[in-house]
């Protein structure tokens, strides 16, 4: 609930000229096909590795993946779909780690950061997040 409430908090900026969160391989490669730049890009394929090893260590720690029904427009007439908490987790953990090891490459939080952060904030981390507290609200206080 905090890491959300602090997400809420962060100012409205600008990136500094020149950003570019999916990077120069992708700007030479973004003429292939989606499914070529995933296969060929380095970058995704550590990202991949990174974020199975991640996902096993948050399964290990909850015992499980813990899957429970989630609506992801809750204002729309849509059904249900079974997800994860270890998901919920380790999305959530992913977004907000790559500023991080931005920052002990440099002198303090960038504009970029904070951006990115935001960013994700309103188009992914989030609803991870609230979708988590949701989970874990009910496993900690069902019947």
């Amino acid at each position: 609930m905090a890491l959300y409430s602090a997400g809420l908090q962060l100012p409205d900026v600008e990136p500094e000229a020149g950003f570019n969160p999916p990077g120069e391989w992708f700007e030479k490669h973004k003429g292939l096909p989606i499914r070529e730049q995933i296969k060929r890009n380095p970058k995704v394929q550590e990202h991949s590795r990174l974020k199975q090893m991640i996902r096993e260590n948050i399964i290990l720690s909850l015992g499980g993946e813990l899957p429970y029904q989630n609506v992801f427009e809750p204002f729309q007439d849509h059904e249900s779909v079974t997800t994860t908490l270890s998901d919920d987790l380790e999305d959530i953990y992913c977004d907000l780690k790559r500023g991080l090891l931005e920052m002990e490459h440099s002198a303090g939080v960038s504009a970029n950061i904070v951006w990115d952060w935001k960013f994700s904030l309103e188009s992914h981390w989030g609803r991870h997040a609230v979708s988590a507290i949701g989970a874990l609200h009910c496993l900690v206080f069902r019947e």
